[in-house]
């Protein structure tokens, strides 16, 4: 019983109790190895882990260590061999990273989770600045000798194409040895796309292609990609391209991605979807109006995996290579807000999507700790596959005609904040299409005045909780922190009780089977005011409230008190105020 409360207590002062500090660490492009610090004291227990992660990656996991050491299966590619912990970190508390060879792309934003039984007992922010390093003055200088060189060859191919007195195709052929040094600069500097799609590699991305269209202006000659963006879950999107070559009925067009794999291809007047690669198969039509050179292509319910370079290139009924056209196409995850007070039934998390939607399908909803809230797939609700701080807590639509997946959750708390993702993947595990859905929940405020008879702490869940919940009222915030209130067993511990609370609090008699676990606080005085947390474990489900109580002192007032309350049916936002005594 003792550890139980000593993991509360430690469980209260965590992530949820407002004003997390953030510690700031910045540190030069090019240094050695830069600590992020974290410190928690992990050997109190037992099946502890740590879990370093930044939110705006994917996957967001930057290092895990476990027990039994570093766990990287799902470390997200940037970090791999450069992250590190000390071996006996759990064993010390000492917690910092080490990431080797910091970068500007490593600055962002970075969590300390320190986990147990898969639950967060507590979150530490860092914030990574890397400064970038100053220049040499000798790079200018080389890259202006670079520029030159490069603008001597590709002035040299021209001359020489047009003393050849090559044909139009060869001549245009001659100018595309520019747009190939420009493809092939591309393809370089997106090696770091790779398969994530998160918004921070896309603003590099854009960055580094930005850099490219700054080199252009110096040197007019190479043709820049066209950026094409677009929201997931469109109906289809258009990869412009007009070439200004002359195209007979036996060009070969091929669109490729930036792996090389063939998104499209037309040769001697027909699409070949046989060549194409199986993830595009069936999702492209291509433009095939050769006589204005339009060979577009419309690529269909395009995902955030789709983000990447792709390339046009028109061939000879010879092989040789006739003209090309790069197209970057980004596909952003769009995002919804949702705004709903602490205490109401539910909420709901929408989402309808114009993608045609089968039988088959797996539509899965997930927190941004990558924990699973709800999945939907073969047909029926999955409640094994949820984690257990959702399982009885969501019910999702499964009008598939129409494509509504929302998601309601139930008693919705303040801990619930955060972004919400839906993925839906095909029989084939394909993503089809992502939604995100950002939940902001109001903390729960209760108000009343010193001389009061009472005053309850509100929080409802799900009814019918398992026998075997534990439920802990603590005062956290301000500390010493303070078990107020212990139910186990079917019945209150007021052993565990601290001695300032003893006698002075209540909850309902059954309370699991209507999931009412609000707490009724007597007499309350200003030195109850505070911050105050319930948590609610067993071994299949895990919950979470937060309530911030302020007691005011005795003031001289005109007529009777009036008794407000805020309910889930009603918009007033003024805060909970006690039973005043009779």
């Amino acid at each position: 019983m003792k550890i139980l409360v000593k993991f509360v207590i430690l469980l209260m002062v965590s992530q949820h109790a407002l004003g997390v500090e953030v510690k700031k660490v910045e540190v030069e492009e090019g240094q050695g190895s830069v600590l992020l610090p974290c410190e928690f004291p992990t050997f109190y227990f037992d099946n502890c882990s740590v879990e370093w992660s930044r939110s705006d990656l994917n996957p967001s996991t930057v290092h895990l260590r476990q027990d039994k050491g570093d766990h990287l299966q799902n470390q997200n590619q940037n970090y791999r061999g450069r992250t590190s912990m000390r071996t006996d970190a759990l064993e010390y508390g000492e917690l910092r990273l080490n990431l080797t060879h910091p970068s500007v792309y490593d600055t962002g934003n970075y969590t300390c989770s320190i986990l147990r039984h898969g639950d967060k007992v507590r979150q530490f922010k860092v914030q990574l600045k890397v400064r970038k390093a100053p220049v040499p003055t000798w790079v200018p200088v080389l890259m202006v000798l670079l520029v030159l060189l490069i603008l001597g060859g590709v002035v040299g191919g021209v001359l020489w194409s047009r003393r050849s007195k090559s044909n139009t195709g060869k001549m245009n052929e001659g100018k595309d040895i520019s747009r190939m040094f420009w493809f092939c600069g591309s393809i370089v500097l997106m090696q770091r796309l790779q398969t994530t799609t998160s918004h921070v590699e896309t603003e590099k991305t854009q960055s580094e292609l930005l850099m490219c269209v700054q080199l252009r202006f110096w040197f007019p000659v190479l043709s820049v990609p066209q950026v094409v963006e677009v929201d997931s879950g469109v109906e289809s999107v258009l990869l412009p391209w007009r070439t200004n070559v002359p195209l007979t009925d036996d060009v070969r067009v091929e669109w490729t991605d930036k792996e090389n794999r063939k998104v499209h291809v037309y040769q001697n007047g027909s699409d070949h979807p046989e060549e194409q690669d199986r993830r595009y198969r069936g999702g492209t039509e291509m433009k095939k109006d050769l006589k204005t050179g339009d060979v577009s292509l419309t690529m269909k319910h395009v995902t955030p995996e789709d983000t990447n370079i792709y390339t046009c290139t028109v061939y000879s009924r010879d092989g040789n290579r006739r003209s090309s056209k790069v197209v970057f196409l980004k596909v952003r995850v769009p995002q919804v807000e949702v705004e709903v007070d602490s205490g109401v039934e539910s909420v709901l998390l929408p989402w309808r999507t114009n993608v045609p939607l089968t039988d088959d399908v797996t539509v899965e909803w997930t927190d941004e700790e990558n924990r699973k809230v709800h999945v939907y797939q073969n047909g029926s609700d999955d409640p094994e596959e949820q984690h257990r701080r959702y399982r009885g807590g969501t019910e999702m639509k499964k009008d598939l005609k129409t494509g509504d997946v929302s998601l309601t959750l139930k008693y919705p708390t303040w801990d619930d904040s955060g972004r919400f993702l839906c993925t839906i993947y095909s029989n084939h595990g394909n993503i089809l299409v992502r939604k995100d859905v950002e939940l902001k929940v109001r903390v729960c405020q209760v108000e009343v005045e010193e001389g009061a008879e009472s005053v309850l702490l509100p929080f409802r869940t799900t009814p019918d909780l398992p026998g075997d919940t534990k439920v802990v009222w603590c005062r956290f915030k301000p500390g010493p922190v303070m078990v107020v209130h212990l139910y186990q067993n079917g019945s209150d511990q007021s052993d565990e009780q601290d001695q300032f609370y003893r006698d002075r609090t209540e909850m309902n008699e059954d309370l699991l089977r209507t999931g009412d676990l609000s707490l009724r606080l007597k007499n309350p005085t200003e030195t109850d005011s505070g911050d105050y947390g319930c948590v609610v474990e067993s071994r299949d489900i895990w919950r979470w409230t937060t309530v911030m109580l302020q007691v005011k002192g005795t003031v001289q007032v005109q007529g009777p008190t009036e008794d407000i309350r805020t309910s889930s049916s009603s918009p007033d936002p003024t805060p909970l105020l006690a039973d005043s005594a009779l």
